[in-house]
């Protein structure tokens, strides 16, 4: 599976590194990812610190290491789930500045439209 097949609509290494650059800096430059990221941080490491604390009797699991095991899988959800965040914004952006390249690109779907002229795109049927 590949995470950005946008990058490969240009041809060039400097011209996917010029792409990359443009998509992704904004998303590093964003108060609100980092804030996303830190709430996602903390809240999944609170809930499953102490669910794991409350429920470790039922299991037989000293309190220990039920606190080690829900911070680990917390921290492991909530980094998931910013990554989940952080791609979908910078598949956004390139699709965005292939666009702005003159390389026609379906936002929804990512599909190359070079050559459409019916004004809809024929993967996913939503307006160019």
């Amino acid at each position: 599976m590949r995470w950005f097949p946008e990058l490969e609509r240009v041809e060039s290494r400097q011209a996917r590194r010029e792409l990359w650059r443009a998509a992704f800096h904004p998303v590093l430059k964003s108060p609100t990812y980092w804030l996303i990221a830190l709430v996602a941080q903390v809240g999944g490491q609170f809930i499953f610190r102490y669910a794991g604390v409350d429920c470790g009797h039922w299991v037989g699991i000293g309190p220990r290491v039920m606190d080690f095991a829900g911070t680990m899988i917390g921290a492991a959800i909530a980094a998931l789930a910013t990554l989940w965040l952080v791609r979908n914004r910078v598949t956004r952006n390139l699709r965005r500045e292939l666009n702005e390249r003159d390389l026609p690109t379906c936002l929804a779907c990512g599909y190359d439209l070079t050559g459409n002229v019916s004004g809809t795109c024929p993967e996913c049927g939503k307006g160019v």
